[in-house]
């Protein structure tokens, strides 16, 4: 359980970081520890009473509470505790004055539900309100309707701190107005987590990092507008703390953050130009990044210093990724959040959308989200000529008996924003050009696609790791480069001068005795002192089995949330057997290691590293398990908490036929 009132620990950061050339001499960035702290409440102050309005008397009423500064503020209660129609509202004390009463809602933004941050934050003993940033409020009052008050209600406060260096942040923002248009869209000036001053002692866990993004999602924290240009840092500050010190996240959940002056921040760590996974849009974090706006703009304009912001760093992000801003994206939801579709569930959304597009939720604002048109022809505008949706096929390629690529050829297709004339080009490992082809698009076809046989010198290629770029050329300008990789065999690409990493160590996976049978062979059977029974049919020349065995587990009911044990023939995972081709030598399924497939992390491990083998197959899966709490001298508790195991998914027996 959290303690009541927290000071989180000052962790210094190197000071030697660049920043913009100004007439005085400007502060050093540094850390700065937000300080985070609880303030108990309960009952109805009577006095209070006069204050509030609506047919219902509130089940908790606090009086006007004095405290320390703060920059944050949200309401939690013991979890599983509140009504079902419990509301929150609250109102504080800033620059002398009480503001209106705001009212506090579910949390809009979140991991998806099967995530690290989902399950640290479900492992926790509160829930509560959606958090509102202030401008260094010094006093509070707190609303609860309902039909009941929930248990153990408190105002959590988070003060951002101040320091000397913020006053300098926004000059950075202020260039952000000279940013030209460009093909190769550079990036934007964006203050990092250094300058903003970020306690990096506050994170645990991560950056994980997640696929190509395919959307931008632009959000807003629907707070105070109340706030000066040297203020916003200090609430980037509280909001990265209450995200990790609250809500349990490893980090601040948004990719960047905008303030309504133009200065653009850096949000979760992992590197600015990375795709690393946010919580921000429960359901739709994975292959998406999103940017927030600091306000709201339910209620008010969004500035065109901001509008400007975001257009570029959206223009910037999504030349990285070679999408279209005007175009339509597929994704699947996750579930989680306040996502409007359950998880498993596709749907086709705008490549520059709103958090409303895919959220039960208002955000980014009504006044916010009717500017994304003019986004989305402000991105376009910026980013100029471009390859869109460039997707090379296959990545990785077997090889033959004689030790060289199979037949076949690699395929780079995509499609071009304006005619274009493009070539593919091939390059070894010394970089040297093996292969090239060209082509143009035309008006009545945009599409391209750019071919490589496989070939070098006119023999089938050897291992190696070979650079491709597809270059194109526009009237309209200059055009980014798309630039992937093929592998043919298991060789990988070392640049002159590198030293190859060592591989990480795979843990050793454990095999049941003759598991393989257990998933390849029809029958029942027991192993390892349990029942089991497959089942197989035959495919051409793949013979699937389908394993079940008497397994126990805890499962939560989708209704009643409640956590119940089953005993019973569970579906364990499939087992394939038929004959091997080099083709298997590449397979993500079938070669040994710890790797990333959709979205999941899998364990393979195989009895010889390539040619005919067997491989057994586990992934990484959340599972609930009982807890017992002894309690000196009273009942034990028996509570339930999710955690992570290897569960054995499929064994592959792959054999020579004869």
């Amino acid at each position: 359980m959290r303690p009541t009132t927290a000071l989180l620990a000052v962790g210094i950061l190197p000071a030697a970081l660049a920043l913009p050339v100004v007439t005085r001499a400007a502060p050093s960035p540094h850390a700065v520890a937000p300080r985070v702290s609880s303030v108990a409440l309960s009952g109805v102050e009577a006095r209070g009473l006069a204050s509030v309005s609506g047919a219902h008397r509130p089940v908790l009423l606090s009086a006007q509470t004095p405290t320390t500064r703060f920059d944050l503020v949200a309401v939690t209660w013991a979890a599983g505790s509140q009504a079902r129609d419990t509301a929150v509202q609250v109102r504080v004390r800033q620059h002398g004055a009480w503001t209106a009463w705001e009212a506090l809602g579910q949390d809009d933004d979140g991991p998806d539900a099967s995530s690290a941050d989902a399950r640290a934050q479900a492992s926790g003993e509160r829930a509560g309100s959606e958090s509102l940033l202030v401008d260094g409020a010094d006093a509070l009052q707190v609303r609860v309707d309902g039909a009941h008050a929930p248990r153990a209600v408190r105002a959590e406060l988070v003060d951002g701190g101040r320091s000397k260096a913020d006053a300098a942040l926004p000059e950075l923002g202020a260039s952000r107005a000279a940013s030209s248009a460009s093909a190769d869209m550079a990036q934007p000036t964006i203050v990092t987590r250094a300058q903003w001053g970020a306690d990096e002692s506050l994170r645990h866990g991560g950056p994980y990092y997640t696929g190509t993004p395919k959307v931008g999602f632009i959000h807003h924290t629907a707070s105070t507008n109340a706030y000066g240009p040297g203020d916003a840092a200090a609430q980037v500050r509280a909001m990265y703390a209450y995200h990790t010190k609250v809500h349990k996240w490893s980090d601040i959940g948004y990719n960047y953050l905008v303030d309504q002056y133009g200065t653009i921040y850096e949000g979760r760590a992992g590197g600015i130009d990375k795709n690393v996974l946010g919580a921000h849009t429960g359901g739709f974090n994975s292959d998406t990044f999103a940017i927030s706006e600091l306000g709201n703009f339910q209620t008010a304009q969004a500035p065109d210093a901001m509008v400007e912001s975001v257009s570029q760093l959206m223009a910037w992000r999504l030349t990285l990724a070679h999408r279209d801003p005007n175009s339509i994206a597929h994704l699947v939801s996750a579930g989680g959040g306040t996502s409007k579709y359950k998880a498993g569930v596709g749907v086709d959304v705008p490549v520059v959308s709103g958090h409303r597009d895919v959220g039960a939720t208002a955000c980014p604002g009504a006044n916010l989200y009717a500017k994304l048109p003019a986004i989305r022809a402000r991105v376009s505008q910026l980013m100029g000529p471009m390859i869109f949706d460039p997707v090379v096929s296959p990545g990785k390629v077997g090889v033959g008996a004689d030790g060289r690529a199979v037949p076949g050829q690699v395929a780079v297709s995509a499609r071009t924003s304006d005619p274009q004339s493009w070539t593919l080009q091939v390059r070894d490992p010394s970089g040297a050009v093996v292969a090239s082809s060209s082509g143009a698009t035309t008006p009545d076809s945009l599409a391209l696609t750019a071919t490589w046989d496989l070939r070098v010198g006119g023999q089938q290629a050897p291992p190696a790791t070979y650079a491709l770029t597809l270059a194109s050329t526009s009237p309209a300008g200059a055009v980014r480069s798309y630039d992937t990789t093929v592998t043919v065999g298991s060789a990988a690409l070392t640049p002159t001068g590198a030293v190859t990493p060592a591989p990480p160590s795979v843990p050793a996976v454990p095999e049941p005795p003759q598991l393989s049978v257990v998933y390849t062979s029809p029958g029942k059977r027991t192993q390892s002192g349990r029942a089991w029974s497959t089942t197989c049919v035959d495919y051409h020349s793949t013979h699937r089995c389908a394993a079940s065995s008497m397994s126990s587990a805890y499962v939560r009911d989708a209704k009643t949330h409640k956590v119940r044990h089953v005993t019973a023939m569970m579906f364990t995972g499939y087992g394939y057997s038929q004959p091997w081709t080099s083709a298997w030598d590449a397979n993500p399924y079938a070669t040994t290691g710890m790797k990333t497939i959709d979205g999941r992390l899998w364990l393979v491990a195989c009895n010889v590293p390539s040619g005919p083998r067997i491989c057994t197959v586990q992934v990484r899966t959340t599972v609930w398990e009982r807890v017992v709490v002894h309690h000196a001298g009273a009942k034990d508790t028996v509570r339930f908490r999710q955690h992570e195991r290897w569960k054995p998914n499929r064994v592959y027996r792959l054999f020579v036929n004869k």
